[in-house]
């Protein structure tokens, strides 16, 4: 029997569709029993427990629900501990995963855990049968899956001191042993909270958190097991999917069809009992209403262009992509975001010109909110001083929180 486990908190109702369609494609893809547990709390409504119950049991495969609000309220309580969960817009949620192994039954050695923004395009067996060689846990380090070193230490404190950046790992994708961890001394979502409360800079809670109780103790696994969509799309890689575990991070599942990634995640998502008639409506509705924003978007640049300046900040292997989507203007200014201290460089160039250009970045979608402070703190306001070049096509920019979240 393989075991997987989700967790979800689902306070907006339409969070359940994406473990759904995950838990849809990992049952299509692998041939073993499987036993899913769903760790949720009483944000879950009974109508999306249910259809989620139906989804798994459409396979004659079993389910167990834990609700950690009834079950554990004393680790709720402790994970409140932590000041910086007030303003995360997962909020304690993210320390679900931490509880497993206190909550799962003894007879439970093993566990797989996956986000809720996964399709698992493959056989989960692959990972099941794999010998951690004596580790507590297996994940997928950042830096193979093609995250860039100056970005894991921008995002990732935690890699400045504790972790050596190429080590640092996801936690969406982890093998876990129970048994060991079970052995270690302490709880592990005690010792996790305890990590983070005594190392406030850490940014990514508990991902963080595993990174530095485990930093000399995990079994590294190939990126084929966790696949970043927005890395893909970054090196172009669109046409062709391989049978790999697909992250569709940081809002990269869209209703734009003409990508593979997209039409993937859709067509597993249309064979949940989640797919209903009334929501594919909804997701034309609000395809619509991007559409428009997109087409108001544009208007205002083009109002803009013709008395300001135009300047590039991006990566000079995406400066092709910018000409092809805005064009190229005798003038425009081109800075390298790859330099050491491009930020800095940016801001001296608005300043120098303030009022007179309008500069148009173009960076992967986890470095562009500290962009987007740091000139919002230097007085500079967004889609009007500077745009979001993901952001241009609204589709891009709100992904999950737009069109896909109703």
């Amino acid at each position: 029997m393989i075991h997987v486990c989700y967790a979800l908190r689902d306070e907006q109702g339409t969070y359940s569709k994406f473990v759904g369609t995950s838990i849809q494609s990992l049952l299509e893809n692998t041939k073993e029993n499987v036993t899913v547990h769903i760790l949720y709390d009483d944000t879950l409504s009974e109508k999306n427990r249910n259809l989620l119950r139906q989804l798994i049991c459409n396979f004659n495969q079993d389910v167990l629900f834990y609700n950690v609000d009834e079950l554990v309220p004393e680790k709720i309580e402790r994970c409140w501990d932590i000041p910086s969960l007030k303003n995360d817009r997962h909020g304690v949620a993210i320390y679900y995963r931490l509880m497993i192994p206190g909550l799962f039954p003894p007879h439970v050695s093993r566990v797989i855990y996956l986000d809720a923004d996964l399709i698992i395009h493959l056989d989960i067996n692959e990972m099941w049968t794999m010998d951690l060689e004596g580790h507590p846990i297996a994940a997928i380090p950042e830096f193979s899956s093609g995250q860039r070193e100056f970005t894991l230490k921008r995002f990732g404190p935690v890699v400045d001191g504790d972790v050596d950046f190429r080590d640092y790992f996801n936690a969406g994708v982890m093998i876990m042993d129970l048994d060991k961890i079970r052995q270690e001394e302490g709880d592990l979502l005690d010792r996790g909270v305890d990590t983070i409360l005594e190392r406030p800079h850490y940014k990514l809670n508990d991902q963080d958190a595993l990174n530095y109780m485990y930093r000399n103790n995990f079994l590294k696994l190939s990126s084929r097991f966790n696949r970043r969509i927005d890395i893909e799309r970054r090196n172009g890689n669109r046409s062709h999917i391989e049978r790999d575990i697909l992250h569709y991070n940081q809002r990269t599942a869209k209703s734009e069809m003409i990508d593979a990634f997209n039409r993937l995640w859709f067509s597993y998502y249309c064979r949940t009992p989640f797919c209903t008639s009334e929501a594919l409506l909804n997701m034309t509705d609000a395809s619509q209403r991007t559409i428009q924003k997109e087409k108001n978007l544009w208007k205002r640049i083009a109002n803009l262009s013709t008395i300001r300046s135009r300047g590039f900040f991006v990566y000079p292997k995406d400066a092709e992509k910018i000409v092809n989507l805005i064009g190229k203007s005798d003038g425009d200014i081109g800075l390298n975001a790859e330099f050491p201290n491009a930020i800095e460089n940016l801001v001296e160039n608005m300043e120098s010109r303030r009022g007179e250009v309008m500069f148009f970045i173009y960076v992967p979608e986890t470095d562009y909110p500290q962009i987007r402070q740091t000139l919002i703190r230097h007085k500079f306001k967004e889609n009007i001083d500077f745009f979001d070049v993901n952001g241009l096509y609204a589709v891009y920019k709100e992904g999950y929180s737009h069109v896909l979240n109703m």
